[in-house]
């Protein structure tokens, strides 16, 4: 076997194995013996300091220092989410320090890949602190397909996913009372009254019905009716006059 042969062997054989890149990011780094949390703890401080001091090629340094290029994709998104609600300044700052790092051959594609993909599946939960987070997190990925670090064909992030999230409020009541009625018809500026019961007085008494009117503005006007009595029958109560006598039969009679 070629010199070599063997090291390219059992890097096949790792990469075919199910969880490989779990297997190989145990087998060939962190090559220091920093833990995972050590690692991310400075890879947070060499960001932070690099947004203070502006200093490129120190930062590229560190990164270097850290002796674990399998753990880069972490340095992707770590810098990345610290840009997120920092201002525009800083969000140059970070994308010149991506691409410094893959100019100089510091971070590979596949790690560029990999931090993008860590960023987009923590979107949900970067969004309820920085509801532009989806966006920013796309310009990055814009930037870096334009400069080759990122392929033409890595997927985009979501457009629903780009816009910030609305709070969901209850629709307002349009009643001032704040009660669950129905809404009023339009141009109505009060409730009709209920009918009023009939009256219980005949149609013979003097007293009258009394009617009830549902006016515009909401107030029933009570009305009273009057009815007028029965005027009653003429009766013939007159005496019947007596027949008066002819003067001959007066003369004869004496």
């Amino acid at each position: 076997m070629a010199l070599g042969g063997g090291v390219v062997h059992e890097a096949c054989q790792l990469l075919t194995m199910d969880h490989f890149y779990t297997k190989l990011q145990r087998t060939w780094g962190p090559g220091d013996g920093r833990s995972v949390d050590e690692l991310k703890a400075a890879i947070d401080d060499l960001v932070v300091e690099y947004l203070d001091s502006h200093n490129l090629d120190e930062a590229v340094r560190l990164v270097k220092a850290l002796n674990a290029p399998y753990f880069h994709h972490e340095v992707i998104k770590r810098a990345v989410a610290r840009a997120l609600d920092r201002p525009d300044a800083d969000v140059a700052l970070i994308r010149l320090f991506l691409l410094r790092l893959f100019e100089e051959q510091v971070t590979t594609m596949t790690q560029f890949e990999l931090g993008f993909d860590k960023l987009k599946a923590a979107l949900s939960d970067l969004r309820l602190d920085v509801p532009c987070a989806g966006r920013v997190v796309q310009s990055f990925i814009d930037f870096g397909k334009q400069h080759n670090f990122l392929t033409r064909n890595y997927f985009d992030v979501p457009v629903s996913e780009q816009r910030s999230p609305r709070s969901t409020r209850s629709p307002k009541s349009s009643s001032g009372g704040g009660g669950g009625g129905s809404h009023s018809p339009k141009g109505a500026k009060g409730v009709a009254a209920p009918p009023l019961p009939p009256s219980s007085s005949s149609p013979s008494s003097s007293s009258g019905a009394v009617t009830g009117t549902a006016t515009g503005t909401g107030t029933a006007v009570v009305t009273p009716t009057t009815t007028a009595p029965l005027a009653p029958e003429p009766t013939t109560t007159a005496a019947k006059a007596s027949p008066q006598r002819s003067p001959k039969s007066t003369a004869a009679h004496k």
